[in-house]
């Protein structure tokens, strides 16, 4: 079975921060801070989760990354982990 990502455990914790912000777009400085991971990985994870370029910046939606995450938390993998 692969290594699970660092932030997995953290999931829940995760998607209660993503729900409490009132921003529609995370930049890749959120997703380190939200995922506490250093700049390179906070790149992946923006486009593993559909991250956008908004002018010279990339983002991801909220809404979509919340949507995403809930998968995971619902899916098998996550589960088993837990």
């Amino acid at each position: 079975m692969p290594t699970q990502p660092t932030w997995f455990p953290r999931l829940t914790q995760i998607l209660t921060e993503l729900r409490t912000l009132a921003v529609p777009y995370l930049d890749r400085q959120a997703f380190e801070r939200i995922f506490q991971v250093k700049d390179r990985r906070a790149r992946v994870l923006m486009s593993r989760f559909a991250g956008t370029q908004i002018g010279n910046a990339w983002a991801t939606d909220r809404q979509q990354l919340i949507e995403a995450l809930e998968k995971i938390q619902r899916g098998e993998e996550f589960q088993w982990d837990q």
